[in-house]
């Protein structure tokens, strides 16, 4: 059963199964929960997950929630899933960056981190893929990033942003071997929309202020990475992992950015064995 939680005007719903210590598990930019939901249901015999989708805090039509800001409601978020005590939290991509920066923000709060192809300070600079690159330039500029999107080589890149942003009514206009197939000028619009309020958080934030914070976190970080994933400059694995003070990282072969969703089962293996080490209440069922 869905529930939610709001503050103010923004407004969470999340799912839970399971029950135990408290695992929040936070999805990327553009994604949403479903993407866990193969990882979710085995940590479910051990944890009680909780699973909320963040569209509205990333895109609501209505306001822009900084980075900050979101970090911020997240953590009233987890205050409510947690009845106040600490929880565990894993998060992939843009959701990674939002759960380390919750343990900079509310490091009481925050029993173990689970990364997962998580977003770094400074993304601009770190991105590789050229895709991703051109969109965000673009994006600063709704109506040149429209222009762009209109253009050859803007709709040619639309099946990278599908497999980039996740999407889901994106994923459904893929055609096998074909691209993207024609978008409606509404979904073309919103598009726009997610590209233009991404590339505007990134390029708002203090990045060096939350860089200088990540070696102050105690807590035990699990960095999860797919050996395929080329979102990010080459190394950047090894370099996130020398950020934090005590972390350990696990490549998985033949996957890429959405490892929980491509390739769950190493994933799976990997969070248990660590959040096994983090949660002495750990249950042991079959």
């Amino acid at each position: 059963m869905k529930k939610v939680f709001s503050l103010n005007e923004a407004v969470i719903e999340y799912e839970e199964m399971g029950v135990g210590p408290v695992l929040v598990l936070l999805h990327g930019y553009g994604g949403n929960s479903q993407h866990w939901k193969a990882v979710a249901k085995t940590l479910s015999r051990h944890f009680r997950v909780v699973i909320p989708s963040l569209s509205h805090l990333y895109v609501s039509p209505a306001k822009l929630y900084t980075f900050k800001e979101q970090v911020m409601i997240l953590d009233r978020f987890i205050q409510e899933v947690g009845y106040g005590d600490s929880v565990h939290v894993a998060g992939a991509s843009f959701g990674g960056a939002l759960a380390w920066a919750l343990a900079i923000y509310v490091p009481s709060r925050i029993s173990s981190l689970t990364l997962l192809s998580p977003m770094p300070p400074h993304p601009r600079a770190r991105i590789r893929n050229q895709y991703l690159k051109n969109f965000l330039w673009f994006g600063r500029w709704p109506k040149l990033l429209w222009m762009y999107l209109n253009t050859g080589w803007g709709k040619r890149s639309l099946p990278r942003m599908a497999e980039i942003f996740q999407l889901p009514w994106l994923e459904r206009q893929k055609i096998p071997g074909r691209g993207v197939k024609h978008l409606s000028t509404r979904q073309l619009k919103l598009l726009v929309h997610v590209i233009h309020r991404f590339s505007v958080i990134l390029g708002q934030e203090p990045w060096l202020d939350w860089e200088s914070k990540i070696a102050l976190i105690e807590t035990h970080v699990c960095l999860i990475w797919g050996e395929e994933d080329s979102l990010y400059v080459e190394g950047q694995p090894q370099v996130m992992q020398k950020l934090f003070l005590n972390s350990e990282l696990h490549m998985i072969p033949d996957t890429g950015h959405h490892s929980m969703a491509e390739n769950p089962l190493p994933v799976i293996d990997v969070m248990l064995k660590f959040l096994s080490k983090s949660a002495p209440l750990l249950k042991r069922s079959a």
